[in-house]
C-alpha cells in the first residue's frame, strides 16, 4: 500500500495549496488510470505515473492563479478608471458651479465703485495721486450715507448702494478677478464713478460724474481741494440717491433743499419712492407747522404703498398726538403683521425686530399692559436702540410709570441711550418727565417741569409738540389738581371730541368740580370713541370708588379688565371696592391678580395688607406693609400707612 500523508508527496501538497487559500484545481486525477496504475504497475512506474499527475496538476495550478492575478488586475483597472471618470465629472461640476455662482454673484452687484481721479502730474507728485483722491472722495460718501438715518431697507430703494462702497485698482492681464470684474459690467448694477482733478485760471476744478452722465464742477483755490471734494460727493450723492439726500438735507435742518429734491421725486419714480418722498414732506411740514392737511400727506403716501409700515407707524403716531387713540391701533397692529413677513415690508433686517417690539410694546400699552410693554422695550433700550428713530429710554420710563415703578422710570431718565439728536432728545426726556410726575401724583414738580419744558420750546417743531391734543390734555391735568379748575376748563376746551385723553380729562375736572353727571357724560363719550381701549372705564371706576358707589366702580372695573386683562389699576380698584363693600376675603384674589402686572406698585401691596389685616390675617399684612413701605407712594398714601401699619401692630 502506498505511504499517505508523507511530506513533500502531491496529496500533500494539495492538502497545503487548500490550507494556503489558493484555488482549488480543476482537474483531478484520471480514476481509470489510477485503476491500471494499481492493478499490474510496478512500484516504480506508479511512482512515476503519480509524479506525472502532480506536476500537471501543479502546472495547471500555476495557469489558474495566472488567470486569476489577471482578472484582479483587469477588475482594478476598472473600479481606477471609474474613480477617474467620476473625479472629472466632480471637478467638471465643480466648476460650473463656481462658475455659476460667480454669475449669479456678479448679476447682483449693485456697489459703488469710485475710479481713479484723473489729477495733474504736480498735485499727483505731492502725494495726491488718482487713487488717494478717489479714496477722500469715497470717505466722504460713506460718511453722508452714514449719517442718513433710516430704518428703510437699502433694498427697497430703487437706486441702492447697499454696503459696498469702494474704489476699483485696475488690474492688468487676464485673472478670475479680471473675469469677474467683466461679468459685473456685463450682467451687475454697480454704480461707477469717474472724476477728475484739473487746473483753471484761478486755482481747481473738481468733476465727478456717474457712467456716462453729466458732471457739474467745483472750482476752488487749490488749498481748497477737500471743500471741492466735498461738494462734488454731495452732487453725486443726490444724483445717485436723491431720496437719501433728502433724508440727510432734512436731518441737517436744510428744509427748502430737502423739499424741492422731495417734490420732484413725488412727481416720478417707481410708486414706493414717491410714498417715501411723501413721508419725508409730512416731516418737513411737521417741522414747520402742524395741521391736519398734514395728514393728507401721509394719505397721498399710503395710497401708494398701503402696507408700507414707516408710513402707517407715523400716521398712527401722528393720530396718538391727535388723542385720536383708537383709530391709531389698527395701524400698529398691521404693521407688527407686515414686519413678520419675509422681505420686513422694506424694513432693514436688523430694524425689522425692534421695530416689531417697540410696535407690540405700544399696543400692549394701550390695553394697560404696562409690564408687557416695559419687558418689550427693555429689550430695544439693552440692544443699543432703534436706528433712525430716538426716543427709546424716553418710551421705556412712560411705561415703567405706567407700571407703577416711578423709582425706575427715574432711573431710566437720569441714565439713558445717548441720541445724537440734541434738543430733541433732551426735550423727549423733559416731557416723559412730565408723564412720571403725573403718575406720581407730585404736582408741584409736573407744573415746575411744564414751564420749563415751556421754555425750551425755541424751534416750531417743539413748539407744535407742545401744542398737540395729547400734551394739552396733561398740561390740564396738572392745572386742575394743582386747584385751577377754570384755568384746566380753559386748556381743554379748544380739543376735538375725538380725542380719547381729552375726553377723559373733561371728566375728571367735572369730577373734581362734583359736576357728576357731567362727569358721567364726558366718560361715556370717552368709553363711545375708545371701543378696544380700557383706561376711560378705569378712570370712570376710580371716579366712582370715590363717590361712594362701590357697585359701580366694579362694574366699570369689569368692563376694563374685559378689555385690558392684564391692565393692574382696574383689578386694584376693584378689589378697593369689594373692601368697600366689606368683602375683603374676595379683594385678596383682585390684589393677587393685580401683582402680577404690576409688582413694584406700593398703593397696591398697602390695600393688600388692609385686606388681609381685615380678613384675619396680620401676619400676612404685615409683610405686605413692609413691601409698601420700600415701594414708591404719594405723601397721602405714606401718611395712611402709617396710619395703617400702627394700627396693625
Amino acid at each position: 500500500m502506498f505511504d499517505r500523508g508523507v511530506p513533500g508527496d502531491c496529496m500533500s501538497e494539495k492538502n497545503k495549496g487548500h490550507a494556503a487559500g489558493a484555488p482549488p484545481s480543476a482537474v483531478a486525477v484520471d480514476p481509470a488510470a489510477v485503476a491500471l496504475a494499481f492493478a499490474g504497475a510496478s512500484r516504480e512506474k506508479a511512482d512515476a505515473f503519480l509524479d506525472d499527475q502532480c506536476s500537471l496538476i501543479a502546472d495547471q495550478r500555476h495557469h489558474l492563479l495566472e488567470q486569476f492575478k489577471h482578472l484582479r488586475l483587469i477588475t482594478l483597472e476598472r473600479r481606477l478608471g471609474a474613480a477617474l471618470l467620476m473625479a472629472t465629472a466632480v471637478i467638471g461640476i465643480a466648476i460650473a458651479s463656481g462658475f455659476g455662482f460667480m454669475i449669479w454673484k456678479a448679476s447682483q452687484a449693485n456697489g459703488l465703485v469710485i475710479e481713479s481721479f484723473s489729477v495733474p502730474p504736480d498735485i499727483a507728485g505731492r502725494g495726491l495721486s488718482g487713487q488717494v483722491v478717489a479714496g477722500q472722495f469715497l470717505d466722504k460718501l460713506t460718511d453722508m450715507h452714514s449719517k442718513t438715518r433710516s430704518s428703510r431697507g437699502g433694498k427697497s430703494y430703487t437706486s441702492n448702494w447697499g454696503e459696498s462702497l469702494k474704489v476699483e485698482i485696475p488690474e492688468t492681464g487676464i485673472s478670475v478677478s479680471e473675469a469677474y470684474r467683466f461679468l459685473v459690467e456685463l450682467l451687475g448694477h454697480e454704480t461707477h464713478v469717474t472724476g477728475v482733478v484739473y487746473r483753471t485760471a484761478t486755482g481747481i476744478a473738481v468733476t465727478a460724474r456717474t457712467g456716462s452722465g453729466v458732471g457739474e464742477p467745483f472750482i476752488g483755490a487749490e488749498g481748497d481741494l477737500d471743500n471741492l471734494l466735498q461738494k462734488s460727493a454731495e452732487y453725486i450723492y443726490g444724483q445717485t440717491q436723491p431720496l437719501r439726500y433728502a433724508t440727510l438735507l432734512r436731518q441737517q435742518g436744510k428744509l427748502n433743499q430737502s423739499r424741492e429734491i422731495l417734490n420732484k421725486l413725488v412727481r416720478s419714480g417707481s410708486p414706493v419712492e414717491r410714498a417715501y418722498a411723501y413721508n419725508s414732506l409730512f416731516f418737513i411740514q411737521n417741522t414747520v407747522h402742524f395741521d391736519m392737511t398734514n395728514l393728507s400727506i401721509l394719505q397721498k403716501g399710503l395710497e401708494l404703498d398701503p402696507g408700507n409700515p414707516i408710513l402707517n407707524g407715523n400716521l398712527a403716531y401722528t393720530d396718538l398726538d391727535l388723542g385720536r387713540t383708537e383709530q391709531s391701533l389698527p395701524r400698529f397692529k398691521r404693521i407688527i403683521l407686515t414686519l413678520a413677513d419675509d422681505d420686513h415690508g422694506g424694513v432693514s433686517p436688523e430694524n425689522a425686530p425692534p421695530l416689531s417690539k417697540k410696535n407690540r410694546a405700544t399696543v400692549a400699552s394701550y390695553l394697560g399692559d404696562f409690564h408687557e410693554a416695559v419687558l418689550l422695550q427693555t429689550n430695544i433700550v439693552d440692544d443699543g436702540g432703534l436706528v433712525g428713530s430716538f426716543g427709546a429710554s424716553s418710551v421705556l420710563a412712560a411705561y415703567e410709570a405706567g407700571e407703577h415703578n416711578i423709582t425706575a422710570a427715574l432711573n431710566t431718565i437720569k441714565n439713558p441711550i445717548v441720541d445724537s439728536r440734541g434738543g430733541e432728545f433732551l426735550i423727549s426726556l423733559l416731557r416723559t418727565q412730565i408723564t412720571v410726575d403725573i403718575q406720581a401724583q407730585d404736582w408741584s414738580a409736573a407744573d415746575a417741569d411744564q414751564k420749563l419744558f415751556d421754555k425750551l420750546l425755541i424751534t416750531p417743531n417743539l413748539q407744535r409738540r407742545n401744542s398737540t391734543p395729547l400734551a394739552i390734555s396733561a398740561f390740564a391735568s396738572i392745572s386742575a389738581n394743582l386747584g385751577d379748575l377754570d384755568g384746566a376748563e380753559k386748556l381743554i376746551s379748544p380739543t376735538q371730541g375725538d380725542c380719547y385723553p381729552c375726553m377723559i380729562t373733561r371728566a375728571q375736572i367735572a369730577d373734581m368740580r362734583h359736576q357728576y353727571a357731567r362727569a358721567d357724560w364726558w366718560f361715556s363719550k370717552a368709553t363711545a370713541i375708545g371701543p378696544s381701549i380700557p383706561m376711560a372705564e378705569a378712570s370712570w371706576g376710580k371716579s366712582y370708588l370715590a363717590r361712594g358707589k362701590p357697585d359701580d366702580a366694579i362694574a366699570q372695573f369689569t368692563i376694563a379688565n374685559k378689555k385690558g386683562p392684564h391692565f393692574a389699576d382696574p383689578l386694584e380698584g376693584w378689589g378697593e371696592a369689594l373692601m368697600a363693600k366689606n368683602q375683603s376675603h374676595l379683594a385678596l384674589a383682585k390684589f393677587a391678580e393685580a401683582e402680577k402686572y404690576a409688582p413694584k406698585w406700593g398703593r397696591l401691596h398697602m390695600k393688600w395688607g388692609e385686606a388681609l389685616g381685615y380678613a384675619g390675617q396680620p401676619e400676612k399684612a404685615k409683610a405686605q406693609y413692609a413691601l409698601a413701605a420700600g415701594l414708591d407712594l404719594t405723601p397721602g398714601e405714606k401718611v395712611e400707612l402709617a396710619y395703617l401699619t400702627r394700627r396693625g401692630s
